[in-house]
């Protein structure tokens, strides 16, 4: 589910800035994979490495384990099974550093170098073929997408929601809806909703119904001797913060389908979704 769930959202953020004008202070760098902390020197798998000298015995390295479709490490060509050698000349495999170290160094890379430029970037792979180490570089340049969080939250309830930093859909919905097309349509409903800035003009609503609230507060206090203790401006906020207007409904419906078509995938499903 979490890689689904990864998998069609990247392709629709990806996709997005094609779409809107997105203030570039907004955007993330984003590789495409993801790496786990493997003792390589003792993995069956990676013997060969062993065998030509290139592993020692107990040697823990940074290793490939997911790629996300559609992105640009999987059009450079990067795989699962990679053990990270190099990135920009700066040594991450077989140092001497403790894994630790290595860490930092790789985190450093994510967080400062890829951020500060989207120009070309080289890394250089140990990767397993039919039983023989083979030596890959690879020319990646990073995604350019919405920084926003992606959560998949495990509840029985169905539903899917965003706060205007994340996108948050339930285990629930996914089993619901075992469709990537389907899924596609919901999440790129609710990026929409992000896109066209609606949960900031929706905290708007929700201040301007506290302070409506509170005037209600006051009042009551004034003429009834009542401490309401605020629960008219509390009130007053939630009732701002806690749904978009139909307009904006309908504009993020609207939005979605081009996003959806330019994505890939079948926009005609968006309204047999919301339907069901």
């Amino acid at each position: 589910d979490e890689k689904k769930f990864l998998s069609i959202s990247y392709k629709l953020l990806k996709n997005s800035t094609k779409l809107i004008d997105i203030d570039s202070k907004k955007l993330a760098c984003e590789l495409g994979f993801f790496v786990e902390r493997v003792n390589v020197g003792k993995e069956r798998y990676f013997s060969p490495l062993v065998n030509s000298g290139i592993v020692k015995s107990n040697q823990i390295e940074f290793v490939v384990n997911y790629v996300i479709p559609g992105s640009s490490a999987d059009e450079a060509g990067i795989k699962v099974g990679d053990v990270i050698a190099e990135i920009d000349g700066r040594k991450i495999f077989g140092t001497d550093d403790p894994i630790e170290k290595k860490t930092e160094k790789l985190n450093y890379f994510i967080k400062n170098t890829c951020l500060a430029s989207y120009s070309p970037h080289t890394i250089k792979v140990y990767r397993i073929n039919n039983g023989t180490a083979e030596t890959h570089e690879i020319t990646l340049i990073p995604d350019r997408i919405p920084a926003i969080a992606l959560h998949l939250v495990d509840s029985k309830i169905i539903n899917a929601w965003t706060d205007g930093k994340s996108i948050s859909v339930t285990t629930a919905l996914f089993n619901t809806f075992d469709d990537q097309d389907y899924l596609a349509a919901i999440i790129g409903h609710e990026l929409s909703h992000v896109l066209l800035g609606h949960p900031e003009k929706t905290t708007k609503r929700a201040i301007i119904g506290e302070i409506l609230g509170l005037a209600v507060d006051i009042a009551v206090a004034a003429t009834t001797g009542i401490n309401t203790q605020g629960i008219f401006g509390g009130l007053g906020r939630t009732a701002g913060v806690l749904v978009f207007s139909k307009q904006q409904e309908k504009e993020a419906d609207f939005t979605s389908v081009y996003l959806l078509a330019i994505s890939g995938f079948d926009y005609k499903k968006a309204p047999e979704v919301f339907r069901k």
